[in-house]
Order: C-alpha cells, then sequence, then structure tokens
C-alpha cells in the first residue's frame, strides 16, 4: 500500500490485543454466564506472556501455561497472536484456522485469517473472508475497512473500495484510520478538499496514528504549496513512534534549506538527523553535501525526497 499513499493497511479484529486486555471483571461474567469452566484462568498471565519480549523466554512460559491449563483455547490463540506478530504466516495460518474451525465463538478471526491471505498473496481468499465476515454482520467494521483497503491496493477499484470505508465511516466516525485512508482515495481522485477534510479529521481524532500528519503534510507541499502548515504536519509525525522518520527529517531538510527559508543551519540540522536514523539515505547524504558544500538553496536543483525528485521552484517558489 505504501507504494501508492500512506495508509493503513489493515485493521486486527483484536488488534492491540484487546480480546486480553477485556476488563477482567467483564470476562468473568461472561464466563458465569456461559456457564464455562474458565474461572481458573489467569488472564492477566496471558498478557505478560504476550508482552514477553525474550523469544526463547516467551516459548518457554507460553508452554508452561499451556500444560498447567491443560492446553486452554486461550493458550493456542496467544501462541497464534505470538505467530502473527513474528510474521511467522504459515504457522499463525494453521493456528487461526484451527481456532475458527473448533470454536464457533472464535468466529470473528475469519478476519485474521484474511489479513494473513493476504500477507501470503492469496488476495481472493482474503476477499472471501472479509465478504463472510460480513454475510455473517452486515456492519463488521473489520470486513468492511480491510475489504476496502484491498478493492483499493490489489484491485484498484477506488469506487468499490470508497464505498466499503464510508460505511464503516458511518458505523465510526472518530476512527481516525478510516478517515485517513478515505482522504487518500480522495487525493487520488483529485478531489483535494475532500481529501484535506478527511485527513484533518483523521488528525484530530488520532491517539497514536501518524499517517494523517504525513498524508496532511505531504498535500500540503505537493499540492497546496503551504509549506509552513507542511512543516507543522511533518513535526507532528515526528512525535509518533512511526515509520520513515529518517524522509521526513531530509524533506524537513529540504525545505529549510530552500530559497524561501534560506535557513542553512537548520536544513544541515534536519540532513544529520535523517542520517542518524539511516546512515545509507542516499538522497540526505547528497543534499547535506549540496548544502553544506556551496552557497547555493534549493531552488533549481533538482534534490531527492523519498523516491521521487521535487523541485521547490517548480512547487511554486520564486527566489
Amino acid at each position: 500500500m505504501q507504494e501508492k499513499e500512506h495508509i493503513i493497511e489493515q485493521k486486527n479484529i483484536h488488534k492491540d490485543i484487546t480480546h486480553m486486555h477485556m476488563n477482567l471483571e467483564e470476562k468473568i461474567n461472561q464466563l458465569i454466564a456461559s456457564q464455562q469452566n474458565d474461572l481458573d484462568i489467569n488472564y492477566n498471565e496471558i498478557i505478560e506472556i504476550y508482552e514477553e519480549k525474550d523469544h526463547n523466554e516467551q516459548e518457554f512460559r507460553l508452554i508452561t501455561w499451556l500444560n498447567k491449563n491443560k492446553g486452554h483455547k486461550e493458550g493456542v490463540i496467544l501462541k497464534a497472536y505470538i505467530a502473527y506478530d513474528r510474521e511467522e504466516w504459515s504457522l499463525a495460518y494453521k493456528l487461526y484456522k484451527y481456532v475458527v474451525d473448533i470454536y464457533s465463538e472464535e468466529f470473528e478471526f475469519n478476519n485474521t485469517l484474511g489479513l494473513i491471505y493476504e500477507k501470503l498473496g492469496d488476495y481472493k481468499k482474503a476477499e472471501e473472508k472479509y465478504i463472510l465476515l460480513l454475510n455473517h454482520d452486515y456492519n463488521n467494521l473489520f470486513g468492511l475497512f480491510n475489504l476496502g483497503n484491498l478493492y483499493y491496493k490489489v484491485y484498484s477499484n477506488v469506487k468499490k473500495a470508497l464505498y466499503y470505508l464510508l460505511r464503516a465511516k458511518d458505523i465510526e466516525p472518530e476512527d481516525s484510520e478510516i478517515l485517513n485512508n478515505i482522504g487518500v482515495i480522495y487525493k487520488e481522485l483529485g478531489d483535494y478538499e475532500l481529501a484535506k477534510e478527511y485527513f484533518e479529521l483523521g488528525m484530530k481524532y488520532s491517539s497514536n496514528n501518524p499517517l494523517p500528519f504525513l498524508n496532511m503534510g505531504e498535500l500540503y507541499m505537493d499540492v497546496l504549496n503551504k509549506y509552513d502548515d507542511a512543516i507543522i504536519c511533518f513535526k507532528q509525525y515526528l512525535k509518533f513512534p512511526a515509520k520513515q522518520k529518517d524522509k521526513i527529517y531530509n524533506v524537513l531538510g529540504l525545505i529549510y534549506g530552500s530559497v524561501v527559508y534560506k535557513d542553512r543551519d537548520k536544513a544541515i540540522d534536519y540532513f544529520n538527523e535523517a542520517l542518524k536514523i539511516n546512515p545509507y539515505l542516499k538522497e540526505a547524504k547528497i543534499n547535506l553535501e549540496i548544502i553544506k558544500g556551496s552557497d547555493l538553496y534549493f531552488d533549481n536543483l533538482l534534490t531527492f525526497s523519498g523516491d521521487r525528485e521535487i523541485d521547490l521552484l517548480k512547487q511554486g517558489y520564486v527566489q
């Protein structure tokens, strides 16, 4: 997806292990109501195992837990989570398939199976899983979100993608991920006002989603020629534990080193920050050499930003 725009690629049905972080009292009450003999299960232990950083220790603790709890379903699900996090797609597929086949109450894990099929390149089966969710529940948020993304990124069917994402937005109108992805599609369609509106909403409702800030910054820079606003968005993006920070530092260096800002010191600082993160970032190396080795600013010099070339003079700036 990143090849087209910065969009959220998937929404996991139990994202951020909300399934395991369910309020413990609520979980126990559900077990009592369903008369399941699971009251001795320590869900805090499950969370602690999931959050263990050492892989060997995590495996040992999981095996111990499964042995103690007689191979309980929650341990299998935990193993599936771990395999998914480690991007062990074949193992994750087998585990989630087992859970769905054996435990009818875990039907919504079909969404996760759809995500795994995408990782394995079987897009038709991924589509079938998302449609299965929607046949079961017409307003299944995760089926709508992931099906919309699939139509956009794999089939380039913008009309269908927008249909499903707008339905998801009607269910969760303050979901930053959904709003961001709708903005991406409107930008591709050339409706920059609507793209701007959705990116702004995505930023407004974002608690941990950096992408609407990045997309809004690029819209300001690439289309609207509002570089002050672009700088604000890019700096907000850098506050998140996000990817591609090296490239954003490079872009900020380009802007401050342009014929408009003429701030050579800031440009140098930002190029150096980019190289601290990624010493092999070719464009940052080139740009740093240019700004340090001459009295020139970036105007009619073609400079590199990510995988594209930008020319700040052509973006609307004049000396």
